[in-house]
């Protein structure tokens, strides 16, 4: 056999080597897009801000404590002094939650259940008695007699308003259960100034707690009972000069002395500011059977004006048993002439 050339064979074999060198790399390539992961798309571009959250509603208003109360029986224990009705009584009362700040405790009584509610709690509550009845009473722990705001039956509804800060609220009944539905709505209380009951030389007068008992002989229904500023013996009336079951003469229902809270003549002019909780100013001619009444608000003043026959003023509470706070200007006591 003819041998080609050596040049020949050189030039044919780098041919052959070229070409087994492509299909080489065309294998690879195939080889590796099979066994190849497809990369992730591509990312949004990022906005040049976050979106801002949504914010959340506001909380909605949460509602004044209330509820519902069956009375109790209730005993009042003597367990330190005066204890003025004996060793023991009972009744049927509320006894409110702890979180309304009651209190147990009344004339040296300790009772079986809380029932005294204090005044931020109570003003302001609304009060509806849901089966039998029951009477509303009030006043400060150490008063001898709380005045009675009203007696409500089933159905029926009570505010209460216009508590002293050193007053008590409870809810009782003595001769059968109740029960009622409460809301609160306190309001703010204006602590009492301390007690200064000296018109001559308090620059705010506190009232005297007062009785009004029977002084004639066809008067015997039980005392009225309020509140009073008083005046020296000098200047002023313990007796009213009515008649019949309205001649009454005032005493301190504390101390059981004669107090003298009728003005004279002198009243005339007298400008009055009211200071603390809720006034009555009367003007009247002492002994009759009518007369004027001015109701007064705290920051309120008044100036008395007799009219016609009308010969002395009375400065009181509004029929209860709350303590008030009054201030005087161009009101000089005068000596009155008695028989």
């Amino acid at each position: 056999m003819r041998r080609l050339p050596s040049a020949v064979r050189d030039a044919r074999g780098l041919r052959l080597l070229a070409v087994a060198l492509t299909i080489l790399c065309v294998v690879l390539m195939v080889s590796a897009a099979e066994w190849s992961t497809p990369s992730d798309p591509a990312a949004p571009a990022p906005t040049s801000a976050p979106p801002t959250a949504a914010a959340p509603p506001p909380p909605s208003a949460v509602p004044p404590p209330g509820g519902d109360s069956g009375s109790q029986a209730v005993k009042w224990t003597c367990t330190g002094s005066p204890c003025t009705w004996g060793p023991s009584v009972s009744g049927n009362a509320v006894a409110w939650p702890s979180t309304l700040d009651p209190t147990g405790t009344r004339l040296g009584y300790t009772t079986s259940a809380l029932i005294y509610l204090p005044a931020t709690s109570a003003n302001g509550m609304t009060i509806t008695v849901t089966s039998g009845s029951a009477g509303l009473y009030t006043g400060a722990p150490d008063a001898p007699k709380h005045r009675r705001l009203g007696t409500t039956a089933t159905g029926e509804t009570f505010t209460v308003h216009d508590l002293s800060a050193d007053e008590v609220l409870s809810i009782q009944n003595d001769d059968a259960p109740f029960s009622i539905h409460y809301q609160s709505s306190p309001t703010t209380v204006t602590r009492a100034p301390a007690r200064c009951s000296d018109p001559l030389t308090c620059s705010a007068v506190t009232s005297v707690y007062t009785k009004w008992r029977c002084n004639a002989p066809a008067c015997t229904s039980d005392d009225w009972g309020g509140g009073t500023i008083t005046w020296p013996a000098w200047a002023a009336y313990a007796d009213n000069q009515r008649t019949g079951d309205s001649a009454r003469v005032a005493y301190d229902a504390d101390t059981g002395e004669p107090v003298y809270p009728y003005m004279g003549p002198w009243a005339d002019g007298c400008t009055v500011q009211v200071v603390h909780n809720h006034v009555l100013i009367i003007e009247w001619k002492r002994g009759a059977e009518k007369w004027r009444s001015t109701r007064l608000s705290p920051g309120e003043s008044y100036t008395i004006q007799l009219q016609g026959d009308e010969d002395g003023a009375l400065i009181e509470t509004p029929d209860t048993w709350t303590q008030f706070a009054v201030s005087f200007s161009n009101c000089t006591p005068r000596p009155i002439l008695k028989p």
